[in-house]
């Protein structure tokens, strides 16, 4: 087994434990990004601002590799947040596939 191998399957065994730990979050999230019409905009702003807060911070990313792997979502560029907690910090933009 090579790092790089080892590395994936560590994030994904990580991302498996916030996931079901946040079951619950994730779920509405997979349903209010799956009712956006195709082309749509996502990013972590928006599916906060109309989900709520995640409970853990890390089901968030968590939550973008998984709809990523089920092709609900492809990465489309990046962008300011605008929260004033992320300090100008650049986010990932989406579109809805």
């Amino acid at each position: 087994m090579n790092q790089m191998t080892l590395a994936f399957e560590r994030k994904e065994a990580g991302q498996r434990v916030v996931r079901t730990n946040n079951q619950e979050w994730i779920n509405l999230a997979v349903l209010f990004v799956g009712a956006l019409e195709p082309g749509a905009s996502v990013d972590a702003e928006l599916i906060r601002q109309w989900v709520g807060e995640p409970p853990h911070p890390n089901a968030i990313g968590a939550l973008l590799s998984l709809l990523q792997r089920k092709k609900l979502i492809r990465r489309v560029g990046y962008r300011t947040a605008s929260r004033p907690s992320r300090h100008a910090a650049e986010i990932k933009t989406f579109c809805r596939s």
